[in-house]
């Protein structure tokens, strides 16, 4: 077998400008493959997490028969809404939010962005079940802190939506109204979450012109309900309140887990899109190889003829170039998940730096050993054709294949 490997690697370096250029097409198809699958894998997984750590006993209403439809009033819920679900059996309770871009100023710079508006009087409560954060600094707003913001973690950073970091006390316009900074939230991990605003729900009503509408509800079922059987009479009421048919519905309920499963199915078209391109890659790489390997048999004729008629038998002249191709696919293999890795840190390190979103990239036996595998295997079967062509040739041909 060393001889097997011997024979081979020296012929592929004897050549190693053409054995390069062979190998860049794999190269190119794995480290896309694993680049974005290791992406795709740790978005995945972070999002999860973050559901899983939300808990699975949850439901949300919303405007629209989507939730593209959040933040645009052409349709909303409204305060008679959240009194229909209050009384459906198996609530424990039901936060309404109200949410809308607002001119921010503070320290002379100016910024429009999502504000959002909490039930002052349950803003504990509904950051404990509901939020994957926890109250970093300050405290909490009460019914008396009419005016007070709470701000999201990169608020409070250099990073953060405005030039200077915002400290517990500082002074924030909202709208040509002022606010006073209460508190500060742990971070959740992505830009636009990490740079919101809090404010009471009665605040942000008066501070919009919304009396009555509602961006969204977020309901917690009672531990002893199942949370589909909640959600269908939910439904049920709101389609009799607002007098709507079935399947004509002007708003959407959905649980936690419907919501992680669109973001699952979602995740899973994108990577086997992005596991198509890379194989058309490593096609056009088998196909490299294919031609690198008959250029090879063409040029080593006489040595073939040499070792078969000095007792080469068929097997271990198929044997010798089937390594050959099988090393070519590694060799870019090795090198397409070394460079695809390597291209999924920095976006990760750079999406942490910005701030954007902060996941840790997928990384698994499986996925390398998968990858190096496959391009292998890619390899072995475009040089299964040349091999048995070399196999197959007659020592006297072979020999006299020299004149």
């Amino acid at each position: 077998m060393r001889e097997y490997f011997k024979l081979a690697l020296g012929s592929l370096w004897d050549r190693k400008t053409r054995s390069f250029l062979t190998v860049i097409a794999i190269v190119i198809g794995v480290a896309a493959i694993v680049s974005l699958l290791s992406l795709g894998l740790g978005m995945d997984k972070t999002i999860s997490d973050q559901f899983e750590a939300m808990g699975i006993n949850k439901l949300f209403i919303f405007p629209g028969q989507d939730m593209s439809a959040l933040g645009a009033f052409t349709q909303t819920l409204d305060k008679s809404d959240l009194d229909v679900v209050e009384k459906v059996n198996g609530v424990a309770f039901a936060d309404p939010m109200l949410f809308k871009s607002a001119k921010i100023e503070y320290e002379d710079d100016v910024k429009y962005f999502w504000v959002i508006g909490l039930p002052a009087e349950n803003a504990e409560r509904f950051v404990e079940a509901f939020a994957t954060i926890d109250l970093l600094e300050g405290k909490y707003p009460t019914k008396n802190d009419k005016y007070s913001v709470m701000i999201g973690y990169l608020q409070g950073t250099d990073a953060g939506l405005f030039k200077k970091a915002i400290s517990l006390r500082d002074k924030i316009m909202i709208e040509n109204r002022e606010f006073k900074v209460v508190g500060r939230f742990t971070p959740i991990g992505n830009n636009q979450d990490d740079n919101q605003m809090y404010i009471p729900l009665s605040t942000a009503r008066e501070l919009f012109d919304e009396p009555d509408a509602i961006s969204t509800i977020i309901v917690e079922v009672e531990p002893n309900r199942k949370v589909a059987d909640v959600a269908e009479e939910i439904e049920a009421k709101l389609r009799k309140h607002r007098g709507v048919k079935e399947g004509e519905e002007d708003f959407g309920v959905q649980t936690s887990e419907e919501l992680m499963r669109v973001y699952s199915q979602l995740f899973s078209v994108i990577i086997l899109v992005v596991v198509g391109i890379g194989f058309i890659s490593l096609i056009i790489g088998g196909i490299g190889i294919t031609n690198t390997m008959y250029t090879n048999v063409l040029e080593r004729t006489t040595e073939i003829g040499i070792m078969k008629s000095i007792g080469a038998t068929n097997k271990q002249i198929l044997f010798i170039f089937l390594i050959e191709s099988a090393v070519l696919g590694f060799i870019g293999g090795v090198l397409g998940v070394s460079i695809g890795l390597g291209l999924a840190k920095l976006v990760e390190l750079y999406a942490g730096s910005l701030q954007v979103f902060t996941f840790s990239i997928y990384t698994s036996p499986w996925l390398i050993g998968g990858a190096l595998l496959f391009s292998m295997v890619v390899g072995i079967i475009s040089g299964v054709m040349p091999a048995r062509n070399a196999a197959g040739l007659k020592p006297v041909d072979a020999l006299r294949k020299k004149d």
